[in-house]
Protein backbone atom coordinates (compact mmCIF):
# COMPACT_ATOMS: atom_id res chain seq x y z
CA UNK A 1 0.00 0.00 0.00
CA UNK A 2 1.75 2.98 -0.96
CA UNK A 3 -0.44 6.01 -1.30
CA UNK A 4 -4.56 6.43 0.44
CA UNK A 5 -7.14 8.65 -0.50
CA UNK A 6 -10.20 9.67 1.68
CA UNK A 7 -13.23 10.75 -0.09
CA UNK A 8 -16.03 12.94 1.61
CA UNK A 9 -18.96 13.52 0.14
CA UNK A 10 -20.02 17.03 1.24
CA UNK A 11 -23.86 18.65 0.99
CA UNK A 12 -24.24 21.62 2.95
CA UNK A 13 -23.08 22.37 6.53
CA UNK A 14 -19.20 22.98 5.58
CA UNK A 15 -18.32 23.10 9.11
CA UNK A 16 -19.09 19.18 9.57
CA UNK A 17 -17.11 18.78 6.63
CA UNK A 18 -14.00 20.77 7.84
CA UNK A 19 -14.10 18.75 11.07
CA UNK A 20 -14.25 15.54 9.07
CA UNK A 21 -11.21 16.85 6.98
CA UNK A 22 -9.33 17.92 10.38
CA UNK A 23 -9.69 14.54 11.82
CA UNK A 24 -8.52 12.52 8.72
CA UNK A 25 -5.43 15.34 8.70
CA UNK A 26 -4.37 14.47 12.16
CA UNK A 27 -4.32 10.53 11.76
CA UNK A 28 -0.65 8.96 11.26
CA UNK A 29 0.45 7.98 8.52
CA UNK A 30 3.67 6.08 6.76
CA UNK A 31 2.66 6.02 3.12
CA UNK A 32 0.78 9.12 1.23
CA UNK A 33 -2.25 10.67 2.27
CA UNK A 34 -4.65 12.52 0.07
CA UNK A 35 -8.29 13.99 0.62
CA UNK A 36 -10.78 14.34 -1.98
CA UNK A 37 -14.10 16.07 -1.03
CA UNK A 38 -16.90 15.78 -3.32
CA UNK A 39 -19.47 18.71 -3.07
CA UNK A 40 -22.74 17.30 -4.10
CA UNK A 41 -24.60 20.51 -5.87
CA UNK A 42 -24.77 22.14 -2.48
CA UNK A 43 -27.23 24.84 -2.66
CA UNK A 44 -25.76 27.04 -0.33
CA UNK A 45 -22.85 27.42 -1.60
CA UNK A 46 -21.20 25.92 0.58
CA UNK A 47 -18.84 23.43 -1.83
CA UNK A 48 -16.90 26.80 -3.57
CA UNK A 49 -16.46 28.02 0.08
CA UNK A 50 -14.78 24.36 1.04
CA UNK A 51 -12.97 24.81 -2.60
CA UNK A 52 -11.04 28.46 -1.96
CA UNK A 53 -10.33 27.18 2.06
CA UNK A 54 -8.21 24.38 0.37
CA UNK A 55 -7.18 25.95 -2.53
CA UNK A 56 -3.32 26.28 -1.83
CA UNK A 57 -3.54 22.49 -0.06
CA UNK A 58 -1.75 20.01 -2.46
CA UNK A 59 -3.14 17.39 -0.64
CA UNK A 60 -6.96 18.15 -0.94
CA UNK A 61 -8.97 18.16 -3.64
CA UNK A 62 -12.75 19.84 -4.34
CA UNK A 63 -14.71 18.88 -6.84
CA UNK A 64 -18.00 20.39 -7.56
CA UNK A 65 -21.33 19.07 -9.08
CA UNK A 66 -23.88 21.01 -10.73
CA UNK A 67 -26.44 18.72 -9.32
CA UNK A 68 -26.73 16.43 -5.96
CA UNK A 69 -25.89 13.69 -7.85
CA UNK A 70 -27.12 10.83 -4.41
CA UNK A 71 -25.06 8.96 -2.56
CA UNK A 72 -23.72 6.42 -5.01
CA UNK A 73 -22.98 8.30 -8.00
CA UNK A 74 -21.37 11.49 -5.99
CA UNK A 75 -19.54 8.61 -4.19
CA UNK A 76 -18.01 7.17 -7.48
CA UNK A 77 -16.96 10.65 -8.43
CA UNK A 78 -14.36 11.06 -5.88
CA UNK A 79 -13.68 7.24 -5.82
CA UNK A 80 -12.77 7.40 -9.67
CA UNK A 81 -11.02 10.66 -9.05
CA UNK A 82 -8.67 8.71 -6.24
CA UNK A 83 -8.20 6.03 -8.28
CA UNK A 84 -8.05 6.85 -11.92
CA UNK A 85 -6.28 10.86 -11.41
CA UNK A 86 -4.69 10.24 -7.65
CA UNK A 87 -3.74 6.31 -8.08
CA UNK A 88 -4.89 5.62 -4.80
CA UNK A 89 -4.77 1.52 -4.01
CA UNK A 90 -6.74 1.90 -1.04
CA UNK A 91 -9.54 4.40 -0.77
CA UNK A 92 -11.56 5.10 2.54
CA UNK A 93 -15.54 6.02 1.36
CA UNK A 94 -16.78 8.72 4.22
CA UNK A 95 -19.53 10.78 4.76
CA UNK A 96 -18.54 14.44 5.98
CA UNK A 97 -20.14 13.30 9.76
CA UNK A 98 -17.58 11.11 10.54
CA UNK A 99 -14.26 11.82 13.12
CA UNK A 100 -11.44 9.68 12.27
CA UNK A 101 -10.33 9.67 16.10
CA UNK A 102 -7.99 6.73 15.73
CA UNK A 103 -4.08 8.20 15.17
CA UNK A 104 -3.64 4.72 14.19
CA UNK A 105 -6.46 4.21 11.94
CA UNK A 106 -4.75 3.61 8.50
CA UNK A 107 -1.66 1.88 10.27
CA UNK A 108 -4.75 -1.10 11.32
CA UNK A 109 -5.73 -1.49 8.17
CA UNK A 110 -2.87 -2.36 6.58
CA UNK A 111 -2.86 -6.63 7.83
CA UNK A 112 -6.40 -6.92 6.98
CA UNK A 113 -7.15 -9.51 4.82
CA UNK A 114 -10.57 -8.64 2.63
CA UNK A 115 -11.94 -5.89 -0.03
CA UNK A 116 -14.15 -4.27 1.80
CA UNK A 117 -13.57 -3.31 5.42
CA UNK A 118 -16.38 -1.58 7.85
CA UNK A 119 -15.18 -0.25 11.02
CA UNK A 120 -17.18 0.20 14.36
CA UNK A 121 -19.14 3.42 13.56
CA UNK A 122 -20.29 4.49 17.26
CA UNK A 123 -22.42 7.26 17.32
CA UNK A 124 -22.28 10.15 19.94
CA UNK A 125 -25.12 8.27 22.11
CA UNK A 126 -22.98 5.16 22.22
CA UNK A 127 -24.29 2.94 19.57
CA UNK A 128 -22.66 0.81 17.22
CA UNK A 129 -23.93 1.07 13.64
CA UNK A 130 -21.73 -1.95 12.52
CA UNK A 131 -22.55 -4.39 11.13
CA UNK A 132 -25.27 -2.98 9.42
CA UNK A 133 -27.08 -6.52 9.03
CA UNK A 134 -25.83 -9.67 9.56
CA UNK A 135 -27.11 -11.48 6.52
CA UNK A 136 -27.63 -9.92 2.93
CA UNK A 137 -31.63 -10.11 1.49
CA UNK A 138 -32.70 -13.18 -0.19
CA UNK A 139 -35.08 -12.78 -2.82
CA UNK A 140 -38.14 -13.42 -0.27
CA UNK A 141 -36.65 -11.24 2.40
CA UNK A 142 -36.66 -8.61 -0.60
CA UNK A 143 -40.45 -9.48 -1.31
CA UNK A 144 -41.29 -9.12 2.01
CA UNK A 145 -39.53 -5.76 2.63
CA UNK A 146 -40.77 -3.91 -0.50
CA UNK A 147 -44.09 -4.80 0.66
CA UNK A 148 -43.58 -3.46 4.53
CA UNK A 149 -41.58 -0.36 2.76
CA UNK A 150 -44.98 0.34 0.64
CA UNK A 151 -47.02 0.54 4.03
CA UNK A 152 -44.93 2.44 5.69
CA UNK A 153 -44.35 5.22 3.15
CA UNK A 154 -48.63 5.12 2.10
CA UNK A 155 -48.83 5.63 6.10
CA UNK A 156 -46.38 9.14 6.07
CA UNK A 157 -48.05 10.35 2.54
CA UNK A 158 -51.71 10.48 4.94
CA UNK A 159 -49.59 11.70 7.64
CA UNK A 160 -48.37 14.51 5.30
CA UNK A 161 -51.87 15.58 3.55
CA UNK A 162 -53.75 14.57 6.61
CA UNK A 163 -51.70 17.31 8.89
CA UNK A 164 -50.92 14.64 11.19
CA UNK A 165 -47.23 14.78 11.38
CA UNK A 166 -47.44 15.71 15.35
CA UNK A 167 -50.13 13.34 16.73
CA UNK A 168 -49.63 10.41 15.42
CA UNK A 169 -46.74 7.75 15.87
CA UNK A 170 -48.09 4.49 15.35
CA UNK A 171 -45.53 2.94 12.89
CA UNK A 172 -43.04 4.96 14.27
CA UNK A 173 -42.97 3.61 17.36
CA UNK A 174 -43.33 0.00 15.99
CA UNK A 175 -40.42 0.03 13.88
CA UNK A 176 -38.46 1.95 16.40
CA UNK A 177 -39.11 -1.15 18.90
CA UNK A 178 -38.18 -3.82 16.45
CA UNK A 179 -34.98 -1.91 15.73
CA UNK A 180 -33.41 -2.11 18.71
CA UNK A 181 -34.55 -5.77 19.08
CA UNK A 182 -32.49 -6.33 15.86
CA UNK A 183 -29.54 -4.29 16.57
CA UNK A 184 -29.27 -5.23 20.31
CA UNK A 185 -28.95 -8.97 18.26
CA UNK A 186 -25.96 -8.16 16.36
CA UNK A 187 -22.31 -8.59 18.25
CA UNK A 188 -20.68 -5.42 17.33
CA UNK A 189 -17.55 -6.31 19.64
CA UNK A 190 -16.64 -9.58 17.08
CA UNK A 191 -14.96 -9.85 13.85
CA UNK A 192 -17.46 -11.02 11.52
CA UNK A 193 -16.91 -11.45 7.93
CA UNK A 194 -19.52 -11.55 4.49
CA UNK A 195 -22.10 -9.22 6.65
CA UNK A 196 -23.88 -6.30 5.47
CA UNK A 197 -21.64 -3.32 5.89
CA UNK A 198 -23.16 0.17 6.97
CA UNK A 199 -22.15 2.98 4.44
CA UNK A 200 -21.66 5.70 6.63
CA UNK A 201 -18.38 4.96 5.89
CA UNK A 202 -16.55 1.57 3.97
CA UNK A 203 -12.72 1.05 3.38
CA UNK A 204 -12.13 0.04 -0.28
CA UNK A 205 -8.77 -2.36 0.02
CA UNK A 206 -6.21 -3.02 -2.47
CA UNK A 207 -7.71 -5.77 -4.03
CA UNK A 208 -11.11 -4.09 -4.93
CA UNK A 209 -9.60 -0.75 -5.87
CA UNK A 210 -7.36 -2.55 -8.53
CA UNK A 211 -10.26 -4.24 -10.29
CA UNK A 212 -13.33 -2.54 -9.82
CA UNK A 213 -13.84 0.86 -11.46
CA UNK A 214 -17.17 2.25 -9.20
CA UNK A 215 -17.78 2.49 -5.36
CA UNK A 216 -21.43 1.75 -5.84
CA UNK A 217 -23.75 0.66 -7.91
CA UNK A 218 -24.51 3.71 -9.84
CA UNK A 219 -28.07 3.17 -10.62
CA UNK A 220 -29.38 4.32 -7.10
CA UNK A 221 -29.73 7.42 -5.66
CA UNK A 222 -29.78 7.31 -2.14
CA UNK A 223 -30.41 4.09 0.59
CA UNK A 224 -30.05 0.84 -0.08
CA UNK A 225 -26.84 0.91 -1.46
CA UNK A 226 -25.40 -1.03 1.27
CA UNK A 227 -27.33 -4.07 0.27
CA UNK A 228 -26.49 -4.11 -3.35
CA UNK A 229 -22.77 -3.56 -2.48
CA UNK A 230 -22.95 -6.88 -0.33
CA UNK A 231 -24.47 -8.47 -3.60
CA UNK A 232 -22.21 -7.97 -5.55
CA UNK A 233 -19.28 -8.46 -3.37
CA UNK A 234 -20.38 -12.00 -2.88
CA UNK A 235 -21.41 -12.74 -6.57
CA UNK A 236 -17.68 -11.68 -7.11
CA UNK A 237 -16.17 -13.79 -4.28
CA UNK A 238 -14.69 -9.96 -2.82
CA UNK A 239 -14.87 -10.85 1.23
CA UNK A 240 -16.44 -8.20 3.47
CA UNK A 241 -15.31 -7.92 7.25
CA UNK A 242 -16.38 -5.95 10.09
CA UNK A 243 -13.37 -4.91 12.31
CA UNK A 244 -14.35 -3.56 15.66
CA UNK A 245 -10.57 -2.72 16.50
CA UNK A 246 -10.95 0.27 14.00
CA UNK A 247 -13.79 2.95 15.07
CA UNK A 248 -14.84 5.84 13.83
CA UNK A 249 -17.10 9.08 15.41
CA UNK A 250 -20.56 9.32 13.48
CA UNK A 251 -22.13 12.53 14.15
CA UNK A 252 -25.24 11.25 12.61
CA UNK A 253 -27.18 12.86 9.39
CA UNK A 254 -26.54 16.69 10.04
CA UNK A 255 -26.94 16.91 6.18
CA UNK A 256 -30.18 15.65 5.89
CA UNK A 257 -31.86 16.97 8.89
CA UNK A 258 -30.90 20.17 7.42
CA UNK A 259 -32.47 19.36 4.27
CA UNK A 260 -35.78 18.17 5.91
CA UNK A 261 -37.71 20.67 8.15
CA UNK A 262 -40.45 17.93 9.62
CA UNK A 263 -39.51 14.62 9.79
CA UNK A 264 -42.44 13.28 8.02
CA UNK A 265 -40.72 14.11 4.71
CA UNK A 266 -37.64 13.44 5.34
CA UNK A 267 -39.23 9.41 6.01
CA UNK A 268 -40.92 9.72 2.41
CA UNK A 269 -37.54 10.93 1.36
CA UNK A 270 -36.00 7.85 2.71
CA UNK A 271 -38.82 5.34 1.70
CA UNK A 272 -39.42 6.30 -1.52
CA UNK A 273 -35.35 5.83 -2.64
CA UNK A 274 -34.90 2.67 -0.20
CA UNK A 275 -37.85 1.10 -2.35
CA UNK A 276 -36.10 2.65 -5.43
CA UNK A 277 -32.68 0.24 -4.39
CA UNK A 278 -34.81 -2.37 -3.35
CA UNK A 279 -36.23 -2.47 -6.92
CA UNK A 280 -32.97 -2.22 -8.56
CA UNK A 281 -31.39 -5.59 -6.08
CA UNK A 282 -34.48 -7.66 -6.98
CA UNK A 283 -33.44 -7.29 -10.63
CA UNK A 284 -30.07 -8.38 -9.59
CA UNK A 285 -31.33 -11.48 -7.47
CA UNK A 286 -33.70 -12.70 -9.90
CA UNK A 287 -30.74 -12.38 -12.77
CA UNK A 288 -28.05 -13.77 -10.93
Amino acid sequence: MEKVAFVILHYNVPETTRQCVASVRALKCRVIKKIVIVDNGSPDGSGRILAADYAKDPDITVILTEKNLGFAKGNNVGYQYAREQLGADLIVVTNNDILFLQKDFISKLECLQAEVVGPDIVTRSDEHQNPFREAAYTLPDIRRVMRNKRVFLLYFYLKKYLHLEQRIYILENMFEKKSKRRRASIDWEKCQYDIVLQGACLVFMPGFVKNELCAFCPDTFMYGEEDILSFICQKKGYKMMYCPEIQVLHLEGKATKERFRKSVEKEIFIYKHTLMSLKILKRMLIDK
